[in-house]
């Protein structure tokens, strides 16, 4: 369940991340793609933890990383096609 809320939490910020990055004018759509989910998936990963009270590293280590990378092949999947 922590995934889907990490990836949830994380889509109006991959939005705006995106949206600045096409006026960056990338060179390289999906790298960047992935980067933006990257960074997307980091912030709401961070927002969550606020929440959540499961504090145990294994727990966080895999569970948060999972929601983190789905924003990443997302941006990796939707950057060749939204920042060109």
């Amino acid at each position: 369940m922590c995934p889907f809320l990490i990836a949830m939490l994380s889509t109006p910020i991959f939005a705006g991340v995106m949206w600045a990055m096409k006026g960056l004018a990338p060179t390289r759509p999906r790298i960047a793609g992935a980067v933006a989910g990257l960074l997307a998936g980091a912030t709401a990963a961070l927002v969550y933890c606020l929440h959540c009270p499961e504090i145990e590293a294994p727990f966080i280590a895999f569970w948060y990383v999972l929601g983190m990378l789905i924003p990443v092949g997302v941006g990796a999947l939707l950057g060749g096609v939204l920042l060109r």
